[in-house]
């Protein structure tokens, strides 16, 4: 991290983003990215690495060293794709931090698993998914989930 990006974190380091490229440089290496958003809602890049590998002990070593940089400051909320290691990198080495799923990564998945399957009928089933997913109350959300699985069970 540079200086400027400590003293960014330190201002808005309450969310933040993770994510890494997939080997897309000719050493083969990950890049990984952790990106906060300032009082402007600007994205702005807080911290990078580069990495051979995507294993629970290289996120913890990335995760140790921002804080590490920034005096203990964790992240209330941190994003990120599923990757199994960078989960329990976060469960373990910030254990205060709220982990959640990234919805971009969650709609590619989406994509993936249940165009094929669905048909014709993914793109209605991604409306009624987006339609669950922006809820503005648990009880709705739930009725909208029922009818997702109702509507789709091939999902």
């Amino acid at each position: 991290m540079r200086p400027t990006q400590v003293d960014l974190w330190q201002r808005f380091h309450d969310i933040a983003i993770n994510d890494n490229t997939a080997q897309t440089n000719k050493y083969r290496m990950y890049l990984s990215l952790t990106i906060i958003v300032d009082n402007h809602a600007r994205s702005r890049l807080a911290a990078t690495a580069v990495v051979s590998d995507e294993t629970k002990e290289t996120y913890q070593w990335i995760l140790q060293c921002l804080l590490r940089a920034t005096n203990g400051l964790a992240p209330r909320v941190l994003f990120t794709d599923a990757d199994p290691g960078v989960i329990a990198a976060i469960h373990e080495t910030l254990p205060m931090t709220k982990h959640n799923y990234c919805i971009w990564h969650i709609r590619k998945n989406l994509e993936k698993n249940l165009k094929g399957k669905l048909c014709g009928k993914y793109d209605n089933f991604v409306v009624a998914w987006n339609k669950c997913r922006n809820s503005f109350s648990e009880n709705e959300f739930k009725k909208r989930w029922y009818d997702l699985l109702n509507n789709y069970p091939a999902a």
